[in-house]
């Protein structure tokens, strides 16, 4: 079983990277400065414990949103210092 889950996570975090790097985020979420952009994922995060808690699937879920923030802040970070090593804003 967790063989099962390692691999469906392996999935899911090719995934996230795919939806980041081909910007298939929101701008509105991409754009936000890095206090919102780490408030929320913080907020995404609680709330998956709530509900997983709920839903007696609480260690998975949580995972999950967690890779997702993850990848969704690692790829907002990666486009700004891309940006700054071309001479652009700092």
């Amino acid at each position: 079983m967790q063989l099962i889950y390692f691999i469906g996570f392996v999935v899911y975090f090719i995934g996230c990277q795919y939806l980041v790097e081909k910007e298939k985020i929101p701008k509105e979420i991409m754009d936000s400065s890095a206090l919102k952009l780490i408030l929320g994922g913080i907020f995404v995060i609680v709330l998956s414990m709530v509900m997983g808690v709920l839903l007696s699937i609480a260690v998975p879920l949580v995972v999950a949103m967690t890779m997702l923030v993850a990848s969704i802040i690692a790829g907002k970070y990666r486009k700004v210092f891309n940006e700054m090593e071309r001479g652009g804003k700092i």
